[in-house]
């Protein structure tokens, strides 16, 4: 599968801003339930771990994905990171 296809792809599930993010590969926002989630390492089966933003926060998961260079966990106000390794709260998060 390319990577537009699988852009396209992505797109058709719901997830949103996909965008290729240095040394994490492709991210993207998804809404779940009562959260956004900032989704990274997508491929064709789903995503390697995601960062758990409030819904009433949603606006700096979409700041988040569009400046987070990469390094270390992106910057803003996300509660928790699940999946991929231990699970882990955002510790500048009161």
């Amino acid at each position: 599968m390319s990577a537009q296809d699988l852009i396209n792809e992505l797109t058709k599930e719901g997830y949103k801003e996909i965008r290729e993010v240095p040394g994490i590969g492709l991210c993207g926002l998804k809404s779940f339930i009562f959260t956004v989630g900032l989704c990274c390492g997508l491929d064709e089966f789903g995503y390697k771990y995601r960062y758990c933003y409030s819904v009433n926060d949603s606006i700096h998961a979409v700041i988040d994905i569009k400046t987070w260079k990469g390094n270390g966990d992106p910057s803003g106000p996300w509660i928790k990171r699940k999946r991929e390794g231990k699970d882990y709260l955002n510790p500048n998060k009161n």
